[in-house]
């Protein structure tokens, strides 16, 4: 099979296993769940099923961990960064020390309201400055270059800032809602941007991380009528892009995708939802101790 298809066959031989087809005399009839699934979900079913089913339908909660917090820290900060309203007489000085201030500043707010520094102790916000610090750096280089083309900082600035940000899409005949971290649509070309706080060290080529930008392609084209041009991973801790190519075959593939995990998400009984065969990531989960009593 082409490596390139970011489903696995044997998840959908799994699926076929356990089909939940019926039929009513010579007529085969497919059901679909009803449920509205996001890109993390999709990914989540197919590392674990069991682990979707005890989060989406029995609904038990995880506790968060330090690192998912700060990630919505450093989002937060990313989202709300380019509102920021520019002086027109600013120079190239005094825009790297406003947006510098700017990051640190909504870095603190997110801090705060998620009472980091009371729930994590022992955990500093110095390395998420780092993070803040890197992704403001890298706008203030993209101003400076503009600035040699356009004459005027402010100018660059307006022209740098994305067009749509944590931009909401849903459609009801695919299932599928999410939102998307950044739209950027210059010179004729759409991309889609999606922010990850984690390393691409440890996620060279994250088929989750692709996938998930595909259905992200998939849901823009039933809105807009066109594929984007591409989709990024955008890795803030080191300021790493990851583009990748939107190309047809890969977005139906994704589709084909969705449409066998709605049929296997119509039962509510736990058996229809097996758990990870290779237990990659047990030891790490909240719901260790039900499936396996903590053991492995």
């Amino acid at each position: 099979m082409n490596k390139n298809k970011w489903y696995v066959q044997d998840i959908l031989d799994k699926m076929a296993q356990r089909s939940l087809d019926c039929y009513e005399g010579k007529t085969k009839v497919i059901k679909e769940s009803a449920r509205t699934l996001s890109p993390s979900q999709v990914n989540l079913f197919i590392q674990c099923p069991r682990k979707w089913y005890y989060r989406y339908v029995m609904k038990i909660p995880e506790e968060e961990t330090f690192a998912q917090v700060r990630g919505s820290a450093v989002h937060y900060v990313v989202e709300h960064f380019f509102d920021y309203k520019m002086a027109g007489a600013m120079n190239l000085d005094d825009i790297q020390k406003a947006l510098l201030k700017r990051g640190r500043m909504l870095l603190e707010e997110a801090w705060r309201s998620n009472r980091i520094d009371e729930r994590w102790p022992d955990e500093g916000i110095e390395h998420s400055q780092e993070i803040v610090d890197r992704f403001v750096q890298r706008i203030v280089w993209q101003i400076r270059d503009l600035t040699r083309k356009l004459g005027d900082p402010v100018r660059a600035w307006n022209y740098v800032k994305p067009s749509r940000r944590e931009l909401h899409i849903k459609n009801d005949e695919l299932g599928l809602q999410g939102f998307i971290d950044s739209v950027v649509e210059k010179d004729g070309m759409t991309i889609l941007v999606d922010y990850k706080t984690s390393t691409i060290y440890k996620h060279p080529h994250s088929k989750d991380y692709q996938r998930q930008l595909m259905l992200y392609a998939l849901m823009w084209e039933r809105e807009y009528g066109k594929l984007p041009d591409s989709v990024s991973i955008d890795y803030l801790l080191y300021g790493q892009i990851f583009a990748i190519p939107v190309r047809k075959e890969l977005v139906d593939d994704v589709e084909v995708l969705v449409k066998n995990i709605r049929t296997r998400m119509v039962s509510e009984k736990i058996d229809d939802y097996p758990q990870d065969e290779t237990r990659k990531f047990c030891n790490w989960c909240t719901y260790n101790g039900i499936c396996f009593g903590g053991e492995q």
